[in-house]
């Protein structure tokens, strides 16, 4: 290990990428999670499985992390935006369930479409949210 440290140099493109302010970090733990949870989600309706259990909430923490972030951020468009996909997402999940639990993925399907991408708009919203963060800190 002590070789590779030594001899390793980060990718040039990472240069211009912005430090994320440490307010933002909860917030990547957040977005990683939601995104593992989306595959699981496709995974689990691709299985096709009526008696599958459906894939585990990511932990919470949005609402936490949302709340402890300065008022011009908090209640930018961005941040509304963001925490509105959040309830959306979970909201359409909960209503998935049922009709996986009486049908397979073939009920559930109709709405699969619509939680696929609200979740991919949460995440880029997200993403995009914490790039800004990042931006300004690094202008401040």
């Amino acid at each position: 290990m002590a070789d590779w440290l030594r001899v390793w140099r980060p990718d040039p493109a990472w240069a211009g990428v912005r430090e994320l302010p440490l307010e933002g970090h909860p917030a990547q733990f957040v977005l990683v999670a939601h995104r593992g949870w989306l595959q699981q989600i496709r995974a689990w309706l691709d299985a096709d499985r009526a008696d599958a259990a459906p894939p585990t909430r990511p932990v919470r923490g949005l609402g936490r992390w949302l709340s402890s972030l300065p008022s011009n951020v908090r209640e930018s468009e961005a941040g509304r935006a963001v925490w509105r996909l959040h309830q959306q997402l979970h909201e359409q999940f909960d209503a998935m369930l049922p009709a996986h639990a009486a049908g397979g993925s073939a009920a559930a399907g109709a709405q699969r479409a619509g939680l696929i991408d609200i979740g991919e708009r949460f995440v880029r919203d997200l993403d995009a949210l914490l790039a800004a963060m990042a931006e300004r800190a690094h202008e401040a």
